[in-house]
């Protein structure tokens, strides 16, 4: 198996990009004390209420634009689809994401999975 490590990627025609790479990322549980199961860039989560994690970065994205992206990995032991999830990118140092169930209230999960492409 190898291993590419680079500090940046230029393409051979510029503007024809075709790959993006996640500024942060990490795995969650939001059940009983809110933890970081694994995370790249992130340095601290904060459970700001009922389903709703907020993810400090190491380092900064170069602007507060960009795409977040939410996914439950393990929501009600398993048997539901979330129909509420959501994320924002609320500066350059802080995403805050939204954890739904199946009704429109916010729920803790058990699993969540998130990434940030700025």
């Amino acid at each position: 198996m190898s291993i590419i490590r680079a500090n940046s990627v230029q393409p051979t025609i510029p503007g024809q990009e075709t790959y993006q790479v996640h500024r942060a990322w990490g795995t969650y549980n939001m059940l009983g004390t809110a933890a970081i199961i694994d995370s790249g860039n992130v340095t601290s989560l904060t459970d700001m209420g009922v389903g709703m994690p907020r993810f400090s970065l190491t380092t900064a994205l170069p602007n507060a634009g960009g795409a977040v992206h939410n996914e439950p990995g393990i929501y009600d032991d398993g048997r539901t689809i979330p129909v509420q999830t959501g994320g924002r990118i609320m500066d350059t140092t802080t995403v805050d994401l939204r954890c739904g169930g199946d009704t429109i209230t916010f729920i803790d999960w058990q699993l969540g999975g998130w990434g940030v492409m700025a």
